[in-house]
C-alpha cells in the first residue's frame, strides 16, 4: 500500500505588489492555504473529489491510502489545487510551500502514523484521527501440576 503525507506547511506574505499594499491597509495577511480546494487522484480513481470541496489544510498532516502498487507497475497520481473565487489582491505574491512524503508498506499492515494520528477516510471524505492498533500482548502459558 502506498500512502502520501502532506506535511510542514509554511506561508508567508513573500514580495508585497503594490495593489496587495493597498488592499491590506498595513495588516498584512498570508493564509493563501485557506483559499484552496485541494483534490486528489491516482491513475483514474478518484481519492479526493474537487466536489468535496476539501481546503487544502484539511489534508495536511494526514496520510493519504493512494492504493495498492504492484511491483513493476507505474502510477500517475494527480493533484489539483484551486483557488476561491473570493481571493483577491491581497494574495498577489504570497508564498506557500509543503513537503510531500510518500511511504509504501505492507498490504497487511495498519496506515503509518503521523503526530496527529491523521488518515483520510474514503466513506467520510475527510481526515479522522486514527485509533493506533493495541499491541497483542502474550499471556502466560499456565501449566497444571499433577
Amino acid at each position: 500500500k502506498v500512502y502520501l503525507h502532506l506535511k510542514n506547511l509554511a506561508t508567508s506574505s513573500g514580495a508585497t505588489t503594490e495593489p496587495e499594499a493597498k488592499e491590506e491597509d498595513g495588516t498584512p495577511k498570508s493564509d493563501i492555504q485557506n483559499y484552496l480546494d485541494y483534490d486528489l487522484k491516482v491513475g483514474n480513481s478518484v481519492i479526493i473529489a474537487l466536489a468535496s470541496h476539501i481546503r487544502f489544510p484539511d489534508a495536511v498532516s494526514c496520510w493519504i491510502p493512494l492504493g495498492e502498487v504492484k511491483k513493476d507497475k507505474h502510477v500517475t497520481v494527480t493533484q489539483s489545487f484551486h483557488m476561491d473565487a473570493s481571493v483577491t489582491n491581497w494574495a498577489q505574491g504570497d508564498i506557500l510551500t509543503f513537503t510531500e512524503e510518500f511511504v509504501a508498506i505492507d498490504p497487511d499492515a495498519p496506515a503509518p502514523v503521523t503526530g496527529t494520528g491523521r488518515v483520510w477516510s474514503p466513506s467520510q471524505k475527510k481526515c479522522i484521527t486514527q485509533t493506533p492498533t493495541p499491541t497483542p500482548t502474550k499471556k502466560p502459558k499456565k501449566y497444571d501440576r499433577h
